[in-house]
Order: structure tokens, then C-alpha cells, then sequence
């Protein structure tokens, strides 16, 4: 019974660490990806180097940040054209 205790709670530790390494992990592509963009608006012929797996990743960055911007100034996205409208506050 006492090492069925002590499996668990290392299996526990073990799946805990796990979910913070991949929490880091998450955090440091994010970090990675804002550097790359930096790099390119000051280099546009870096975007032809990178390969199609960052450009994906990119493009969700871009996506997110431009989220952030619109809920930050109010905008409400159009589902249906794409376009984004709305009043400033």
C-alpha cells in the first residue's frame, strides 16, 4: 500500500512537471516567434529563411495580436465578410 502511495504521487509529480515544460515550452515559441517578427520588420528578406512551420506559427501570432488590438479599441469582427468594423470608445 505505502509504494502504491508513492508511485501515485510521483506519477503526479511527474505529470505535473510535464504540464509546466510544455506551459514553458508554449511561452518560449511565443518568444521566439515575437523575435522573428522584430527581426523582419527591420528585414523583410529574413521572411524568405523561415520555414513554413514559423510562417503558420506566425500568422497565428499576427492573428492574435490583431485580436488583442480589436477587442482593446472596441472593434467587433464581421463573421461574415472578414472585415472588421465598429466604434472606437
Amino acid at each position: 500500500l505505502r509504494d502504491m502511495d508513492l508511485e501515485n504521487n510521483l506519477m503526479t509529480t511527474i505529470s505535473m512537471v510535464k504540464a509546466e515544460i510544455e506551459k514553458q515550452e508554449k511561452e518560449n515559441r511565443v518568444c521566439e516567434l515575437e523575435l522573428i517578427l522584430s527581426e523582419i520588420m527591420v528585414n523583410e528578406k529574413l521572411v524568405k529563411e523561415l520555414s513554413l512551420d514559423d510562417l503558420r506559427d506566425l500568422r497565428g501570432l499576427v492573428d492574435d495580436k490583431l485580436k488583442e488590438i480589436r477587442q482593446v479599441h472596441g472593434v467587433v469582427e464581421d463573421n461574415n465578410s472578414g472585415e472588421a468594423s465598429g466604434e472606437k470608445n
